[in-house]
């Protein structure tokens, strides 16, 4: 994600890389890990894009809306590492 770029005026991106595992290797700790990281930093955000392997996206997914996360969140996946 150190790659993103934004052709779109008035738009500003900030690119976190907080951790990168082959999905598989998602575990709660991560997740809950990944949640505390944004939730610390989600003040200067109006919305998080998480980039995510197919494996355990869903899981993520669910412990996410579990969180009751009051961001707009958006979970993007990937078939291939970034």
């Amino acid at each position: 994600m150190n790659h993103v770029a934004v052709p779109l005026e008035g738009v500003q991106v900030t690119a976190l890389d907080i951790f990168n595992i082959p999905s598989p290797h998602m575990t709660p700790q991560h997740m809950l890990q990944l949640y505390k990281r944004i939730k610390a930093d989600g003040n200067h955000f109006d919305g998080v894009v998480i980039t995510h392997g197919t494996d355990t996206l869903e899981e993520t997914a669910y412990f996410w809306i579990r969180w009751n996360f009051k961001y707009s969140c958006c979970f993007d996946w990937c078939h291939a590492k970034l």
